[in-house]
């Protein structure tokens, strides 16, 4: 076990605790995040801070696509931590600038760089993911906004607060283009469940927005989908086998779905083992270990994304790590993020 028994111990049969910690503690998305540990919703934000006019990512050299905004939903979650405003005009300014490449029926334009055009065209599967991506981290930004009551009675952020209104309405359209593509999502990701968690966070996040009976049973089937794809020891099944970088991104978005009062107790348990299981691939160092990985590995044999391997998603382990203790009040993972951090920061 290579992140020692004795933090685990503390973290296991988090299930339990759930029940008991949460009447204490605010129960809505927004309230909760409001303590999160500051220092590492800074951390996470920061690696999405977009340019002046909202760019993000590969988006920045010019308009590539919209899965490129990916990850704005941190810069709500440390303006809310922080009680920033200035973190959730950077939130809008990147929702803002996705936006107005959205297309009439929902999609959103795609820019290949010349430098990519050998990769091929992308198909329609890889179009509907890439704008699933995107409207799953708007759509938890949002509903985090929504569920925050210093958010909605902060004077300083009444201009921001009609924005983000227009904001949320400007996704109609797009909610009916995913609703369409949602047999071509649950055919191309069936095997991969942490990209059925982001279409189930997209749809779920759309549904609580906007009041959508058809994106909540969509919700439902992706994430019911997901979590019949976990292996006896709690890990999300990638690639046939177990993924350390993987499995963090499932343990986050896991997370975020019960942080969101998404409606299925057993997910509490799912999300727990699999963060146990984790939790365990940590080193002493706080590098994660990704000997033995299915999908993405550190010796180059791994998969690739637009022509560069993949590196180990660390940012996903630390997320996840905060958002276990922000539900459970658990200091030993804020403690175990930081050492995560430390490491990859080391790294650099």
């Amino acid at each position: 076990m290579a992140g020692g028994t004795s933090r685990l111990r503390l973290i296991c049969c988090g299930a339990v605790l759930w029940a008991f910690v949460t009447q204490a503690t605010p129960t809505s998305h927004g309230d909760r995040m409001a303590q999160a540990h500051t220092l590492l919703t800074q951390v996470l934000a920061q690696r999405m801070v977009p340019k002046a006019n909202g760019a993000m990512g590969r988006n920045r050299a010019g308009y590539f696509h919209v899965r490129f905004q990916m990850g704005m939903h941190h810069l709500v979650d440390h303006g809310l931590a922080s009680q920033d405003p200035k973190a959730i005009l950077k939130f809008v300014k990147a929702a803002e600038y996705a936006l107005r490449h959205q297309l009439p029926d929902g999609d959103f334009q795609l820019t290949r760089p010349a430098k990519l055009a050998g990769l091929g065209q992308a198909s329609p599967a890889d179009r509907a993911s890439g704008v699933a991506f995107f409207t799953y981290s708007l759509g938890v930004g949002l509903h985090a906004l929504h569920h925050s009551a210093w958010w909605q009675s902060c004077q300083a952020c009444a201009p921001l607060r009609t924005r983000v209104v227009m904001l949320t309405q400007q996704l109609q359209p797009t909610l009916v283009f995913l609703l369409k593509q949602e047999g071509r999502l649950m055919a191309a990701d069936r095997n991969a469940p942490n990209r059925l968690l982001f279409n189930g966070l997209a749809f779920y996040s759309l549904s609580q927005l906007l009041d959508s009976e058809p994106a909540a049973a969509a919700a439902h089937r992706f994430i019911q989908q997901a979590t019949q794809q976990v292996h006896v020891d709690g890990y999300f099944i990638e690639g046939g086998g177990f993924d350390s970088s993987y499995n963090g991104v499932a343990s986050a978005l896991c997370l975020r779905l019960v942080l969101m009062g998404y409606p299925e107790p057993n997910l509490v348990a799912v999300c727990d083992r699999a963060l146990t299981w984790q939790i365990q691939r940590i080193l002493p160092s706080g590098e994660i270990d990704s000997r033995g990985n299915s999908r993405v590995r550190t010796d180059g044999t791994g998969e690739a994304f637009l022509g560069r391997s993949k590196d180990v998603d660390a940012a996903h382990t630390i997320e996840a790590l905060l958002l276990f203790a922000v539900l459970n009040r658990n200091p030993v993972t804020v403690s175990l993020a930081q050492q995560v951090l430390q490491h990859y920061r080391n790294k650099r």
